[in-house]
């Protein structure tokens, strides 16, 4: 115990307070008053990454606690990082095995079928690879960790959210996509240090516009002399 002091000075007292009055309900979700979520979550958004100093000094109830409070706050690609560093840990035995299956079906309803969705990933894919022979007790778990692998669990979230009407999570190298297709270096406008050829193309295009512009005005003031000329004449017969 006396080991594991450092570790514990890390977190402050409110969180040790907050840890002890929360717990994980019966689907794994957290069960914690306003406060006691707001400490927990806060912390575990922007602090909890491996090694995982702070979940070791902790007893495994308030670490499971602290790890799905993660769950539900870190978002696309830290969320990513974060899952692969979690079941990375868990095949080197510095978290407990059990860990994985919040992770593989998930008590947050945004992450349910990030896993799954995201199975493309390389890191992904090799962390959930090290992971089968260690459920070899779970055989549910590493037919759900193969379908993933093989893309089939992607197709069947895709088709239970086709079926539940809901919009269904992007994967993050579309997200990634998504951002290029949006970035100024592939905007349709033209950027304020163009290449000459096109600075070129600009005066000719302004030229011929002032040019056209000229011709036009030209025309409506000789149409204006012509026709007060006839006027004129038209006068100077009356008065004849």
């Amino acid at each position: 115990m006396a080991f594991a002091l450092p570790a514990v000075a890390q977190l402050s007292q409110p969180m040790h307070d907050a840890l002890s009055r929360s717990q994980l309900g019966a689907n794994a979700e957290l069960l914690a008053t306003p406060e006691d979520r707001k400490t927990i979550s806060d912390y575990a958004k922007t602090h909890l990454v491996a090694p995982w100093t702070e979940l070791k000094a902790l007893p495994p109830d308030q670490q499971a606690v602290l790890l799905q409070a993660a769950i539900e706050q870190k978002k696309g690609l830290t969320y990513l990082e974060f899952a692969i560093a979690v079941f990375q840990s868990i095949t080197t035995e510095e978290l407990p095995k059990q860990f994985g299956q919040m992770l593989l079906s998930p008590a947050a309803s945004d992450k349910e079928g990030f896993i799954p969705i995201n199975f493309a990933d390389e890191k992904l894919a090799k962390a959930l690879r090290q992971l089968v022979p260690l459920y070899a007790d779970a055989p549910e778990r590493v037919v759900f960790i193969e379908k993933v692998l093989s893309g089939k669990a992607r197709d069947e979230y895709l088709e239970w959210s086709s079926l539940q009407g809901v919009q269904p999570i992007q994967p993050i190298s579309n997200i990634g996509e998504t951002r290029k297709k949006l970035s100024p270096s592939i905007s349709t406008t033209v950027p304020a240090n163009s290449s000459p050829a096109h600075k070129s193309a600009q005066t000719k295009q302004a030229a011929a516009s002032a040019n056209h512009l000229a011709s036009r005005l030209w025309s409506i003031a000789v149409v204006l002399i012509v026709s007060a000329s006839g006027l004129l004449l038209l006068l100077i017969k009356k008065r004849k």
